[in-house]
């Protein structure tokens, strides 16, 4: 993947070509995105149709119909995550207390059980920490901006492409 150095004023605008960021297909949706810095500088996705306000950005890039919902996939990717990671901390947690109450030994197969519980509450959380920066690494990303241009990666060759052709003709 790519990245490109758009104008503030054509990002915020979405006066950009018709062509997807993500693939390149013809774009048929524009979609709004805003992008902030998050703790210690790391650019991060926040949730779409936000203002503009201190450290944060609002853009308009074009998607095409496969990738018109490629926030919401991330939102509910790291989301969903987090949610599975708290039901495995959850459950371990009440299955440590449940067999320390009771005092009497378990079946080996209960203990079987207990085990593979704690061990995925230990797992999950690093687990859910690739898929995190999996997605991360994977989609469109704000990698730095000032007070006239917004760099983005994990863009589309051909949306570059089609920027710096139109470009031309301007």
């Amino acid at each position: 993947m790519a990245k490109v150095v758009l104008g503030l004023r054509e990002a915020y605008e979405g006066d950009l070509p018709p062509v997807c960021i993500r693939c390149g297909a013809p774009a048929s949706v524009m979609k709004n995105w805003t992008f902030s810095n998050g703790p210690g500088g790391l650019p991060i996705i926040v949730l779409p149709y936000v203002a503009v306000v201190a450290g944060k950005i609002q853009v308009r890039l074009p998607f095409c119909g496969a990738h018109k919902h490629h926030l919401l996939r991330q939102v509910i990717g790291i989301l969903g995550g987090s949610l599975l990671v708290g039901v495995f901390a959850m459950g371990a947690f009440a299955a440590f207390v449940e067999r320390a109450e009771t005092g009497r030994p378990d079946p080996p197969a209960t203990r079987v059980l207990f085990g593979m519980l704690c061990l995925s509450a230990l797992v999950a959380p690093l687990a859910w920490l690739g898929a995190c920066l999996a997605l991360h690494r994977t989609s469109v990303r704000l990698l730095r901006y000032d007070r006239r241009t917004i760099t983005l990666g994990g863009v589309s060759e051909r949306f570059v492409e089609a920027l710096e052709e139109s470009d031309r003709w301007r």
